[in-house]
Order: C-alpha cells, then sequence, then structure tokens
C-alpha cells in the first residue's frame, strides 16, 4: 500500500512539474477569459437560486429564459465592466480583490432591486418574486466568484509549491518592518523564501503568532540559538536594513558565532502594467552592513545643479576614489569630463564604464601626470575646467615610509601643480581629497597630505585677501575623511584574499582602531563640499564610532561560515613604519563648526601666510626632486612641527630636533650666568 501511495505521489508530482513548463502556468488569462467565467459563474449563481426556489415551492418561480435571467446577466455585466473586475489577475487575488468583488456584487444587487421597484410602480411584471431573491442571487454569485478565485490562486501556488524549492528564513524583529518582509515573501511572485518564525529582540516574551507566523523570544546563548535553528529546521536570518544598522554587538556576534546565514533585505517594488515585477529583494549581508554605524547621506539639488553643464576635472580619475567620484559626476549631466591620470589601463575601463551606464556623457582621457606641469597646462588650457577634483595622491604608508621623496613630489608637489593651473586658468571650484592621517601625521603618507593642505589653505586665503579685477578666483576646498572600505590597498581586500587562501588572516596589532566609510559615501562628500563650501574649509565627516580591526577581521571569518582561530588564525604582525593604533580626524587644537549637513562638520584651524608656505614648500620640494629623503623628512616636520614618526627609521630626527629645542633653551641661561 505505502509503495502504491508512494507510486501516486511520484506520479503527481511530474505531472505538475510537466504542467508548470506548460506556457498555461507561465501567462496569465486574457481579460475576456475572466468575464466570460464570471459571466458563468452569475449564470450557475441563478440556476441554483432556481432550484432552491422550485425545491422550497414546488414549482419554478422563474423560467431559466424569463427576464429575471436577462436582467441579472445584463446588469451583472454593466457592472463588471464598471468596476473591472475581469481585470484582475486571478492567482494574485488578495484582500483588496475580496472588497472590489463586495462592491461589485453589492451595486448589481443593488441596480435589480431598482429595477424590480420600478416594474412594480409602473404595474408591470416583475423580473423577481422580491428583494429577498435579488439578495439571495447576490450572496450565491459572491460565494461561486470567491470560490473561484480562491480555487485559482492556491492551484497556482500549489503547482509552484511542489516546483520550486524555497529558502527557510527566520526574520529578525517582530514590528512592523519585519511583518512586511513576511508578507512580500508570501507575495513574491516567485516564492523563493518561506517565514518560518518572527524574532523577538526583546530578551524574554510570552509565545505569540502574527498572520499566522509564529514569534520566537530572542535566544542568549549559543545552545539557545541552536535549540532554536533545531525547532524551526532553519539557519538562515533575513534584517530589515533598519534592524541591522540597530542590533547590539553581542546578538550580531551570537548569529556569526552560531554560523547563522545573514541576509538583508532590500526594497519591494509596486504594480507596474498590471504585471507583477520582482516583488523583493534579499542579499547576503557584506561587511560595510556591520560596521555598526549609520550610513552617511546627502543629497541637495544644489549638488546636481552646480554640476549640471559645467566642465568638470578630475585627477587620479582611474583610482578608487576617483573612479567613482567620475561616475557621480556623471550623473549630474556635466557638459564635460575631463579624466586626467597616469595609469592606462584602469582610466580605459573607466571610460568604458562612464559610456555603459550613462552612454549620452561627453568624457576625455587624458594620459598624465600631476607632477608633470606642462601636462596639466595643457589640459587646463584645452578643455578650461570650472570644476577640479583633486584626487590623484600617493596613499599607501609603508611604502611612502621608504619613499618620502616621491611622496612629497606627488602629494605636495602634484597639488600645488594642480592648484595653480586652478588659478591660472580661472577654475571656479577646486576640491582637494584629503586623510584623516594627516592630522597629527606619524607617517610620511600624512604629513605630506597635511602640506598639501596647508598650501591649498593659505592659497585661498591669499587669493581673497587681494582683489583680482576681471579675474574670477577658485574657492579651495578639502575634504578629510577615514579609511574606504574596498579602495585599493584597503584591509578589507586583503582579509577577503587570505580568507579565500586558507588564512591566516593578518592584523598589525590586535587594539588598532580605524574609521571606515564605503566609496559611494566618501564621493558624496566629495560632491556636498564642493558644492557647500565658499573657500578654504576643511571638511570632515562624523563618522561614527570607530572599527577595531580585529573584530573586523573575526567578523569577515564568520560571513564565510569559518570559525576564527580554529578554521582560519588571526595573527599579530606588529605595527607597520609610520602606523599608529588610532587615526584622528581634528587636531588637539582645531574646532569644529557645523554645516547644514548634520554629518559633515567644517574644522577651524590656523591660517599661514602664503609667501611663507611658498618658500618652505620650494625648498622641500627642491630636496624631494634631489631624492635626499632624509633632509626631506627634516623639512617636512619644521613645516609642521606637529608630525612626530612612528616605528619608524625617522624618528631619531625627532630626537634631534627634541635636542636641538633644548638647548636652544639653556642658551639664554648660559648667557644669563
Amino acid at each position: 500500500m505505502k509503495k502504491i501511495k508512494k507510486q501516486i505521489a511520484f506520479w503527481i508530482n511530474g505531472l505538475l512539474l510537466e504542467l508548470s513548463k506548460k506556457s498555461f502556468f507561465r501567462i496569465y488569462m486574457p481579460c475576456w477569459l475572466v468575464l466570460f467565467t464570471d459571466m458563468i459563474l452569475v449564470l450557475s449563481s441563478y440556476m441554483i437560486l432556481q432550484f432552491i426556489y422550485g425545491t422550497i415551492s414546488g414549482d419554478v418561480i422563474f423560467t431559466p429564459l424569463g427576464n429575471a435571467m436577462y436582467f441579472s446577466m445584463g446588469i451583472y455585466l454593466i457592472m463588471e465592466l464598471t468596476f473591472g473586475i475581469y481585470k484582475g489577475i486571478v492567482r494574485y487575488s488578495g484582500i483588496n480583490e475580496l472588497g472590489r468583488l463586495l462592491a461589485y456584487v453589492g451595486s448589481s444587487s443593488l441596480m435589480l432591486i431598482i429595477i424590480n421597484e420600478l416594474f412594480r410602480t409602473l404595474n408591470l411584471n416583475t423580473p423577481f418574486p422580491g428583494g429577498t431573491s435579488v439578495i439571495l442571487l447576490g450572496g450565491i454569485a459572491f460565494i461561486m466568484l470567491f470560490i473561484s478565485r480562491i480555487g485559482v490562486k492556491y492551484l497556482f501556488y500549489f503547482i509552484q509549491l511542489a516546483t520550486t524549492s524555497q529558502m527557510r528564513v527566520i526574520i529578525y524583529g517582530n514590528d512592523v518592518k519585519s511583518l512586511a518582509i513576511a508578507q512580500s515573501m508570501e507575495l513574491d511572485k516567485e516564492m523563493r523564501y518561506k517565514p518560518v518564525c518572527l524574532l523577538n529582540t526583546l530578551k524574554s516574551s510570552s509565545p505569540m503568532r502574527i498572520d499566522s507566523i509564529p514569534v520566537y523570544s530572542m535566544p542568549q546563548t549559543e545552545e539557545e540559538m541552536f535549540v532554536l535553528m533545531d525547532k524551526v529546521n532553519c539557519n538562515h536570518l533575513v534584517f530589515h536594513e533598519e534592524h541591522l544598522k540597530k542590533i547590539p554587538a553581542e546578538q550580531l556576534d551570537l548569529f556569526l558565532d552560531t554560523k547563522m546565514h545573514l541576509l538583508v533585505k532590500g526594497g519591494v517594488s509596486d504594480l507596474k502594467g498590471h504585471r507583477y515585477k520582482e516583488r523583493i529583494s534579499v542579499n547576503e549581508i557584506k561587511i560595510e552592513d556591520l560596521l555598526e554605524r549609520d550610513v552617511i547621506h546627502t543629497s541637495s539639488p544644489e549638488v546636481e545643479n552646480s554640476h549640471r553643464d559645467a566642465v568638470v576635472l578630475i585627477t587620479g580619475a582611474a583610482g578608487s576614489i576617483g573612479s567613482e567620484v567620475v561616475m557621480q559626476v556623471a550623473a549630474f549631466k556635466p557638459k564635460l569630463i575631463v579624466l586626467f591620470d597616469n595609469a592606462e589601463t584602469p582610466l580605459y575601463n573607466i571610460e568604458l564604464k562612464v559610456n555603459n551606464v550613462f552612454p549620452d556623457a561627453k568624457v576625455i582621457i587624458m594620459i598624465g601626470d600631476v607632477r608633470n606641469k606642462e601636462r596639466l597646462e595643457y589640459a587646463f588650457d584645452k578643455f578650461r575646467p570650472e570644476i577640479v577634483y583633486h584626487a590623484a595622491a600617493y596613499k599607501h604608508v609603508p611604502m611612502m615610509e621608504r619613499y618620502p621623496s616621491e611622496a612629497v613630489r606627488v602629494n605636495v608637489m602634484g597639488t600645488c601643480n594642480v592648484a595653480d593651473m586652478a588659478v591660472k586658468y580661472n577654475s571656479q571650484k577646486f576640491v582637494m581629497i584629503s586623510t584623516d592621517k594627516a592630522v597629527n601625521p606619524t607617517n610620511v603618507m600624512g604629513a605630506t597630505k597635511r602640506i598639501a593642505e596647508i598650501y591649498v589653505q593659505s592659497l585661498n586665503l591669499w587669493l581673497h585677501q587681494f582683489p583680482l579685477e576681471k579675474q574670477r578666483r577658485p574657492h579651495f576646498i578639502t575634504t578629510r575623511f577615514g579609511n574606504v572600505l574596498g579602495s585599493n590597498g584597503s584591509v578589507v581586500p586583503l582579509f577577503k584574499e587570505q580568507i579565500s587562501k586558507g588564512g591566516p588572516v593578518t592584523v598589525t596589532h590586535k587594539d588598532i582602531i580605524r574609521y571606515f566609510m564605503t566609496i559611494p559615501e566618501a564621493c558624496r562628500l566629495v560632491m556636498e563640499a564642493g558644492c557647500m563650501g565658499k573657500g578654504g574649509e576643511i571638511f570632515v565627516f562624523d563618522m561614527g564610532a570607530p572599527v577595531r580591526i580585529y573584530d573586523l577581521a573575526k567578523r569577515m571569518i564568520c560571513l564565510t561560515g569559518l570559525t576564527p582561530n580554529k578554521d582560519i588564525n588571526i595573527i599579530e604582525t606588529g605595527l607597520r613604519p609610520g602606523e599608529k593604533l588610532y587615526e584622528e580626524l581634528l587636531n588637539d587644537k582645531e574646532k569644529t563648526l557645523p554645516t547644514y549637513h548634520e554629518k559633515i562638520k567644517v574644522a577651524k584651524v590656523r591660517n599661514y601666510d602664503y609667501d611663507e608656505v611658498k618658500s618652505a614648500l620650494k625648498e622641500l620640494i627642491n630636496l624631494a626632486l634631489a631624492a635626499k629623503d632624509y633632509d626631506v623628512v627634516r623639512c617636512m616636520k619644521e613645516i609642521v612641527p606637529e608630525f612626530k614618526s612612528k616605528n619608524s627609521i625617522y624618528e631619531n630626527l625627532d630626537k634631534e630636533i627634541r635636542q636641538i629645542k633644548l638647548l636652544s633653551e639653556k642658551e639664554p641661561l648660559k648667557e644669563a650666568i
């Protein structure tokens, strides 16, 4: 008997699978067929009503071809056309469709009652014996129409369920957002997800159900989490993106430690043209989703307006930051975008990307180096850019510690070259991209960026102190931000590569912390700064709490389903040359002022005399051109006194400077004696 049942079940599943492949199950019933079917159901309702009356009275009250049938069919047809009931997609009928059916049947019954009473008033033979028969007909018709839609809906549901592999998921939270995820999954056209329970984020709660979905309290230990996973036979956990921003660290670590497969829910689209589009998007959680910080949003219309029909030049356009600036600027429909970089292949790739995404954008690529003043002058003279984004820079800290002269030539001399061209060719805005490593720098890279900031600020102050008649004066703006996720040389791609190779994952120090943001966030800051800046400002981000790199490594390992220090080891390699445990966004002596964006502040920094800065930089650049590394670093420390080398061969220079300072302080004492 069991074998026969199994064989029958096998045949039924095979039949359903074949039926699901037929076009009948992949297309929608035409409207005329739905209308025809509904009229057949109304006619059937009339026949049932006639049978009921005949059974009660022993006689047929009104004949099948009598006035009652004609009026019934006619009124119901008119009302169905009026309400558009036949236009709905039957398999996706819901509570709204039920309301429309009630309105349709109720209006039809009301019209029949009015006609019946009108006939009675005119002393004509009434179609129906009375209003009760009309109401009874409407009730039968409503039941027939409702059952037909439910039947079609569940027929398609069970066929698709039998032929679709569903992912069982737990939904984090039990509020409106969580319930919306569950409902959108049930409405999902492809039925890819099955919500098995909601997870109450409170520590304890009594058992409950919401919309037929059970709600369980948040487990507090790994053992409780494993019990819940076994109970619901599921290890996939879906977050709403708003919940993911606010999840406590201990809960997140619990999910990662128990190897829950974490997903984040995307947007839900609407119906368009009476055809269901993709209803829900559930994606793998990315490491930037777990940084315990709010996403920065900037979307002022002034940013778009300032770029529209403008000529924009971007140095370092092929880099991770520069290329994103290119894409965001292209969305604002500028007159022309000039991509300036010395990396030929990445520059070619970004040109292809822009042309693919924004086919109407006009883009010019230029191979060139910011150290080459003649090449820069050619670009400025030919295209006359109104807005300049300066993203070209050397940024690798240990590498620049080994080659300080090269760091000065690109980060300092290159910035001076681009800024001077912006002045000479009357650009409107010059936006320089700096780094948090420029604050109290402990390495050559950070010190070169701080010197570049000083030059840009002093140049802006000098220009606006002395009016230039009949000449446009550019406004120089600086942006500072922390580490950028996914950028070239950042820690996240390194960790991904190490994990893919089976480890070990290397961190320089267990206690090292960093501020993080995504590349789009960083570039939105640049856009906003370029718009709101009036000249001379240094804009900084409110980036939230810093992230411990060791914890970042652990979470990245857990996201792959592996266990840190068991499947993949995390080892400390020691601080690299010039590296410090934490980065700052503001100097100790600096203060900030608010802007119209709550996450963007303006740093109040000391002003420098342009002539003095220019003189000091001339000496520094000459030393760099001569490749006198020690003298270069010594000169940098004179320009930026707060530059104190860490874990570097240049720490000896700090000792020498301190000794010289002590000796100079003792000299007046000797003279007095």
